[in-house]
């Protein structure tokens, strides 16, 4: 304590240091110290996003007041992409009462989460008879919602056709502008059309391109794959929602995931008249990148979340995909929130192109093992690590490793039959 006093009344008056003593730092503690090493985000009010790996400090990101809330969470198989994105839907169920979350999965990974958080799994597929009507359309003062839905019809039509010539694109926008008339007219819920009228529509043309599309979307209305000619039979009034469409056929996930998009986006907009904030996670996200109509859709429902209260997060496996395509590549760069998790040599340096990362940086993310990479986050790049404890219940909850999910069954089986002995 004496010398405490005397370096203290030394120091500060002469910024001279008489005191005989010497402390060595390591590197750890002298890199915290460092400014220009070690990079802190501890935001008020922010979302837990894991640890800095070089001060161990913890690291809190408030997105709800981010400029471009809007984000991705990239990496290689196994490297913590669903685990991140649990991680974030946990904390906002738990941190802000009023959130509302949806989430788009086509591998089922999410179903353990919303049965603990008490959430809805509504499951898609041929078998399900659980219907999604594509032509849904919600109808708000001073909106309109037209534009985006002709769009989304666009998409939709020409994932079914593949190709679309210029009259036929100007067939769909006549014919989706047509059959809402009637529903214009009453607001009656009961009239909103379905892909049935919208193949009448189609086949009511006189141009013979109308009867040719009518012809090649067929099984889509009357066939095998006619999983969306139905009205909406889903009601969903819980804050949590899982949209599993792992059974669907292989060939439908993308269009099921363009569909449940735009069904997301009609809730975005009833949300935004209750003042209620979205959190959308779209995983596998690749699979609406089958033509540029769906990217264009995609593009605009990213563009306009922030106005509308809605915070959306794309998840992939697949940077190549994302880099390669101009609307997706900008998406990238503008958006304030990414989690680099461990990449391959190659896209490990395309991100650092796009995102303007330095070597360093870029070899951090070819090295980086499971819950390790980079968040991009307030304007800054952090090295970060997340890893959960095997053994808590959170871990159980959002691992998707087979062994782990062989081993909690057969726990589960030994207790029930305990149970019942």
């Amino acid at each position: 304590m004496k010398l405490q006093r005397q370096g203290f009344a030394a120091m500060l008056p002469t910024g001279r240091c008489d005191i005989p003593y010497v402390r060595n730092l390591t590197t750890a503690p002298l890199a915290a110290l460092v400014p220009f090493t070690s990079v802190e985000l501890m935001e008020r009010g922010g979302m837990w996003m894991g640890q800095n790996q070089t001060s161990k400090n913890f690291i809190f990101y408030n997105r709800r007041d981010a400029v471009a809330p809007n984000g991705f969470i990239l990496g290689k198989p196994g490297r913590g992409k669903s685990v991140t994105a649990k991680n974030t839907i946990l904390w906002t169920l738990l941190t802000d009462p009023t959130a509302e979350v949806i989430v788009l999965d086509p591998e089922r990974e999410y179903i353990n989460v919303a049965h603990e958080m008490d959430g809805e799994v509504v499951q898609i597929s041929g078998d399900s008879h659980t219907y999604i009507n594509p032509f849904d359309l919600e109808l708000v003062e001073g909106e309109q919602p037209l534009a985006m839905k002709v769009d989304a019809i666009m998409s939709m039509v020409e994932m079914m056709a593949k190709n679309l010539s210029p009259m036929q694109k100007t067939l769909v926008d006549r014919c989706v502008s047509r059959i809402y008339d009637r529903y214009f007219a009453t607001h009656d819920q009961r009239d909103i059309p379905t892909l049935i009228d919208f193949y009448n529509m189609l086949n009511q043309q006189p141009e013979p391109e109308g009867r040719m599309l009518a012809v090649t979307i067929e099984r889509y209305v009357t066939g095998q794959a006619s999983l969306f000619n139905h009205p909406t039979n889903v009601n969903t009034h819980k804050r949590f929602v899982v949209y599993d469409i792992r059974d669907c056929a292989d060939n439908m996930k993308g269009l099921a995931l363009l569909i449940l998009l735009d069904q997301t986006w009609n809730r975005i907009v009833r949300n935004r008249e209750r003042h209620v904030r979205t959190w959308v996670f779209i995983d596998e996200m690749q699979l609406l990148f089958e033509n540029d109509y769906a990217i264009s859709y995609f593009d605009q429902l990213w563009t306009r979340s922030r106005k509308y209260g809605a915070i959306p997060t794309g998840i992939t496996q697949n940077i190549e995909r994302i880099i390669n395509n101009e609307k997706s590549r900008l998406m990238l760069a503008n958006s304030d929130f990414l989690v680099l998790l461990g990449q391959s040599a190659s896209d490990a340096a395309a991100l650092g192109e796009v995102i303007k990362l330095s070597e360093r940086q870029v070899a951090m993310m070819r090295n980086a093992g499971p819950g390790e990479g980079l968040l991009v986050a307030g304007g800054k790049i952090i090295p970060f690590e997340n890893r959960i404890p095997t053994d808590s219940a959170i871990y159980r909850m959002v691992t998707t490793k087979l062994d782990d999910l062989i081993q909690y069954s057969n726990e589960d089986g030994r207790a029930d039959a305990a149970r019942r002995g």
